[in-house]
């Protein structure tokens, strides 16, 4: 769908690398990976994460379970779940490792690149080679105790979760001035997220941008596991880059009227089989080997008025 900014009313937006930070979740998710990895490659990885109090020994972590050149692999995988991304890494890691290589990080890439598919079929061809791995509603639980918290734990920031220290992309008055520009050009302005809702609200809250956002017109992972549930399809199903989010945050719009805004190749996809224009955050090459290109590619959300005013 092209863009044509003289219909367009409605604007959805991702949150992780768009208006959030998505810097805690991938956090999130190497200590997921740490925690879970088969004892043979751990070493002293469960030491380490109870060590891990400060924000260089968490980065040294990352570095070593869920490098960049991962989570780009992924990314083009139409991987868009931190929950995904950690539970790819640990079916990776649960096949056939060889007994020597040079990092964990530099394993992953060359593993994960070997399987076809993208999206829920990648994953189910990864599973079907790892039957010993975790399964993902244990990936889900470490995961969720790492970003929201554990009451039981002593340590602060174990204790407190990483959620605590959630933070937007940009300066939250930088945003809160362009969001402010596009409610008044007459812009309704909505949310299509892979989060649940409590941990998209508490730091849009906390910044002061919640309320932009119109209630009718917010989709959450919450949301999208009720309509998986009611329908009795498998957990996943309906998540990006499926439409479904787009499509239920779009209520009461035409196609010609809504555009998306993401950063990920699974929001292009699930924008585009909406019917829907899309605008890509981050860079070009983010986007390469889709069927059908971003409408634009912007290098921050602020950046996007100049395309829709």
């Amino acid at each position: 769908m092209t863009l044509d900014r003289s219909r367009l009313r409605l604007l959805l937006f991702d949150l992780d690398g768009v208006l959030l930070s998505e810097q805690r979740y991938v956090d999130a998710a190497a200590l997921t990976v740490a925690s879970l990895a088969p004892v043979a490659l751990q070493n002293d990885a469960l030491a380490a994460l109870n060590n891990c109090d400060d924000d260089e020994a968490i980065a040294q972590l990352r570095a070593h379970w869920l490098p960049d050149e991962v989570i780009a692999e992924l990314r083009g995988r139409a991987i868009n779940s931190n929950w995904d991304k950690a539970y790819a890494c640990l079916l990776a890691l649960y096949r056939d490792v060889p007994a020597t290589f040079t990092t964990v990080g530099g394993y992953l890439y060359e593993s994960l690149q070997r399987v076809p598919g993208s999206g829920d079929h990648y994953l189910q061809a990864l599973a079907a080679t790892a039957p010993a791995a975790p399964d993902f509603a244990t990936v889900q639980r470490v995961f969720q105790s790492f970003f929201l918290g554990d009451k039981r734990s002593c340590v602060k920031w174990r204790h407190e979760g990483l959620v605590a220290r959630d933070t937007t992309l940009m300066p939250a008055s930088v945003i809160h001035r362009h969001l402010q520009t596009l409610t008044q050009a007459g812009f309704t302005l909505g949310i299509g997220t892979g989060r649940p809702r409590v941990e998209a609200q508490r730091p849009l809250v906390s910044a002061g941008l919640w309320s932009f956002f119109a209630s009718d017109h917010m989709v959450t992972y919450d949301d999208v596991r009720r309509e998986e549930q009611r329908r009795g399809m498998a957990h996943g199903s309906l998540g990006k880059p499926h439409p479904f989010t787009y499509l239920a945050g779009s209520r009461y719009f035409k196609g010609r009227e809504v555009c998306v805004v993401g950063d990920s190749v699974a929001d292009a996809i699930a924008a585009q089989a909406a019917g829907f224009a899309f605008i890509g955050v981050g860079e070009v090459s983010s986007f390469a080997g889709l069927a059908s290109s971003p409408d634009v590619v912007v290098d921050n959300v602020c950046a996007l008025l100049d395309h829709v005013l």
